[in-house]
């Protein structure tokens, strides 16, 4: 996979460098769907784990959309209501791909995955259980362990997602990022995602809106990476 690569090269670049000693390398990777003990093992090998789901979380910082939200003349529209409607539009996937790393390295059936993508947070509410047993009997292939794991993990999957999208503190660092900020962008009638990014630099450095403390965290670890020269 794509942390495997980048780990791979890594310790290739370290490599690089004869008679120089231990070169010292930083990987930085997604957080993804991780789980602490691989968290923790990435961490042990000098890896720097994103505080957030992926780098382009730090553009959906509630503060900074809601001081471009003013500046755009569309202050009335609440900065976590607009996030949550994008994340809720793609809550099936989120959850089939949060199951799925909890699960393990079992093959699903491309139509789990398709199903899933046009699922939305509204059809699932108030009927989870009948959803998973859906996804569930979407793989007819499945052997009847695998079936029973994978259906425990849809509803715990089903439960964290319907956490964090009430919490104005986690559902932005949690969320699909890229997603949700190409969505966000359409939705304030910009052109792309860039488009958005570029406007909420501006409030950063401008000092309008304190950056989010993810880019700080982010900053010191690399700081901490000494440059050969």
């Amino acid at each position: 996979g794509p942390t495997a690569t980048r780990l791979r090269q890594r310790s290739r670049v370290g490599q690089l460098v004869p008679g120089q000693g231990p070169v010292r390398v930083c990987a930085v990777v997604d957080r993804a769907f991780r789980l602490d003990e691989p968290l923790a093992a990435l961490a042990a090998d000098g890896v720097y784990v994103l505080p957030c789901h992926e780098i382009e979380n730090i553009y959906l910082q509630p503060l900074a959309i809601a001081a471009l939200l003013e500046q755009m003349g569309k202050a009335a529209i609440e900065p976590h209501q607009l996030t949550r409607d994008a994340a809720d539009a793609l809550a099936g996937r989120w959850i089939l791909l949060r199951a799925r790393t909890i699960l393990g390295p079992a093959t699903l059936s491309p139509t789990v995955g398709d199903l899933a993508r046009r699922t939305t947070w509204p059809d699932i509410q108030g009927s989870a259980d009948t959803w998973a047993d859906t996804m569930v009997n979407a793989d007819p292939g499945l052997d009847h362990p695998t079936s029973l794991r994978f259906r425990a993990e849809l509803g715990s999957a089903t439960a964290e997602y319907g956490r964090i999208r009430d919490s104005p503190e986690l559902l932005w660092k949690r969320c699909f990022g890229k997603e949700l900020s190409q969505a966000l962008a359409g939705t304030l009638g910009l052109r792309d995602s860039e488009a958005l990014e570029a406007r909420l630099l501006q409030l950063w450095i401008a000092g309008t809106v304190p950056r989010p403390p993810h880019v700080a965290a982010i900053s010191q670890s690399l700081d901490s990476i000494p440059v050969l020269s």
